[in-house]
């Protein structure tokens, strides 16, 4: 028989997880938009065809376009939003469409962080295709599989998460991401984070 067992239950101390720094939450979405990275370099690779454009869902989509954006040889001008809202009567709609002359005949490569049903990320990219673009590639952070037939999916996700969803910094606080230009991070532990991310992922593509 154990100490611990001849301790009455109401002394026993109690197990607390502390939550995880800030830092810590960044750098895990930094990861997963590195590890993002390299599965889509990998298809490019294979496929030896690239993407012209960027687009984003915000705010989750921010993050992951930030650290994509260097090593794949996007600018600021080659990425843009696509704000996705849900009306009164339930119909998603984009507020912001670009234009036909923005994307027709072009690959866009559409980034979000989570993928649930996936309606918002194919409603934007419905549009995409609506005003013309070759080709739309959905792209995300983590995304909730199935393995049942005609069940929609990503074309890239960096990691698997459950019915539970995933916690993102960015959703814990109120973190507000500006327009493109300029774009905003809350802090420069965040920015680090982001930068170090996407130079890890520059210096694996050149390899």
């Amino acid at each position: 028989m154990s100490a611990s067992e001849n301790v009455p239950p109401e002394n026993l101390p109690e197990e607390v997880k502390p939550p995880p720094k800030l830092h810590e939450i960044w750098d895990g979405a930094a990861d997963a938009a590195h590890l993002l990275g390299m599965k889509i370099n990998k298809s490019v690779d294979e496929n030896g065809e690239g993407y012209h454009k960027m687009a984003l869902i915000p705010p989750g989509g921010f993050p992951a376009a930030l650290v994509l954006m260097g090593p794949f040889g996007f600018t600021a001008h080659d990425v843009f939003n696509m704000n996705v809202t849900r009306e009164k009567s339930g119909e998603l709609k984009v507020t912001n469409p670009p234009s036909i002359n923005d994307v027709e005949g072009l690959n866009i490569l559409l980034i979000d962080d989570f993928w649930r049903t996936g309606k918002l990320l194919t409603c934007a990219r419905e549009i995409l295709i609506k005003r013309r673009a070759r080709r739309v590639d959905i792209a995300v952070l983590h995304a909730i599989t199935s393995d049942e037939e005609g069940v929609l999916q990503p074309n890239f996700y960096a990691l698997p998460a459950d019915q539970d969803g995933v916690s993102y910094p960015w959703d814990r606080q109120s973190v507000r991401f500006e327009p493109l230009r300029p774009i905003r991070i809350p802090s420069i532990a965040e920015v680090i984070a982001v930068q170090e991310a996407s130079q890890t992922l520059l210096t694996d593509t050149q390899q």
